[in-house]
């Protein structure tokens, strides 16, 4: 589910490397503490970047290292538990959970299947997510529901779809901080849902246009009816509003103080959306998302 939101390793340095991979092995260690053994295999990239993104404190994060199914002999460095982690698993269990409820209403056949069989499997996991984060868990409820209505009218604003998925984003900051740094925070992650949401469209069109699914671009631009030189022109419009959403997110990120994970963030928001946006809009992506995976898991 998604996973968009990555660095480009070629430009980190090995310890903001190790460092990215750290956060991200705790996050999974984090879920499974949180949430059970099943939960790691909801692990989330995007959910890495938010676990980042949360903690603002300028020291280096705690890390030990730690066995998984993964490296169950040598281990592997893994950030210590603390606040940001929590969060963002929390957040991680709750979109899963009301994403495959979403499936479960608009899929058929297989899909269909899958998302209860998924909703079955995971059900004690979504249970201890709900009753730990209520708000979250309503938050998210609604703006999904909001959004399942927007599809059933056939919207054809990408604006007004994008919209309620930004605004789940946002909801993943802590509303106890302080003013200055909630703001910001939750303008780099509106700016970064509202992208998400609109690069997963783009990923998912030809797949959405051969099944007959509602996707906001094929809306937009009447894509069903269109000739090949309008998608031509549909795709240059959405590429531009895509990156004008990634340059939006970094300016929030500028004004802001992001402490120790500062130099990876500003790698994810500088490099790594651009990265993606452009192995999305080629026709890679779908390869190069397993070539990553593969890299992120070497030893």
């Amino acid at each position: 589910m998604f996973g968009y939101v990555l660095p480009v390793r070629s430009k980190l340095t090995e310890p903001e490397w190790a460092d990215y991979r750290a956060a991200y092995c705790g996050l999974c260690h984090t879920m499974r503490r949180r949430y059970g053994f099943l939960a790691q295999f909801l692990l989330n990239y995007d959910f890495t970047f938010l676990a980042l993104l949360l903690r603002r404190s300028p020291q280096q994060p705690c890390v030990k290292c730690r066995r998984c199914l993964s490296a169950p002999i040598k281990g592997r460095m893994a950030g210590e538990a603390d606040a940001s982690l929590d969060a963002a698993a929390d957040g991680s269990v709750l979109l899963v959970y009301w994403k495959l409820r979403d499936q479960l209403a608009d899929e058929r056949g297989l899909k269909k299947l899958a998302a209860a069989g998924m909703l079955g499997l995971f059900h004690i996991v979504f249970r201890r997510g709900k009753k730990r984060c209520p708000e979250l868990h309503r938050e998210i409820g609604e703006r999904l529901a909001a959004l399942r209505v927007l599809e059933q009218e056939n919207c054809p604003s990408i604006d007004r779809t994008a919209d309620q998925f930004a605004h789940i984003m946002t909801a993943m900051v802590p509303q106890d901080w302080d003013e200055p740094p909630r703001r910001t925070t939750e303008q780099i992650l509106y700016h970064l849902g509202r992208w998400i949401y609109l690069i997963d469209a783009w990923d998912d069109l030809e797949d959405d246009l051969k099944d007959g699914q509602y996707n906001p671009i094929a809306a937009r631009f009447s894509l069903r009816e269109t000739p090949e030189q309008d998608r031509v022109a549909a795709k240059e419009q959405m590429e531009r509003t895509i990156c004008h959403s990634e340059n939006l997110a970094i300016s929030a990120f500028h004004l802001g103080e992001f402490g120790y994970y500062a130099p990876v963030l500003e790698n994810i928001l500088c490099a790594g959306l651009q990265s993606v946006r452009q192995l999305v809009f080629s026709g890679e992506w779908k390869t190069r998302r397993r070539q990553k995976k593969q890299e992120l898991n070497q030893r």
